[in-house]
């Protein structure tokens, strides 16, 4: 199976009927790594995730504690909201930017770790 949004060549490996290796591609309560710009092709491939596996099936993560599907949708929506905050901040002045991303995540992610353990956004 393909993966992203790291790169569009990761892959997900599935080592049984119920349980996969996803790696990068969903996390678990982490800031997901966004950098390359392959955001919108992270949600497709959530998406088709979401779509191939079997309900209460096993992911494990690349950076965290293994979780169920419910990881995925938790991912899709945290791509979604943070793409939609840097999206509305591009509307404010280039010295508002940055804080109008925090904020607008801030309401809408509550808290969330970085890969080395950092608070990287937290509720307001």
């Amino acid at each position: 199976m393909p993966a992203a949004p790291r790169s569009p060549a990761d892959s997900v490996w599935r080592l049984d009927e119920r349980t996969l290796f996803v790696g990068d591609l969903v996390n678990s309560g982490m800031h997901a790594y966004l950098t390359d710009g392959y955001a919108s092709e992270g949600l497709t491939h959530l998406r088709q995730l979401e779509q191939r596996i079997l309900d209460r099936s096993a992911l494990y993560i690349g950076q965290d504690e293994p979780g169920g599907t419910e990881l995925i949708a938790a991912q899709s929506r945290y791509v979604s909201t943070f793409v939609a905050a840097v999206e509305k901040s591009l509307t404010l002045p280039e010295s508002e930017r940055a804080g109008g991303v925090r904020v607008a995540a801030r309401h809408r992610l509550g808290p969330l770790t970085s890969p080395r353990g950092r608070t990287s956004v937290t509720a307001a």
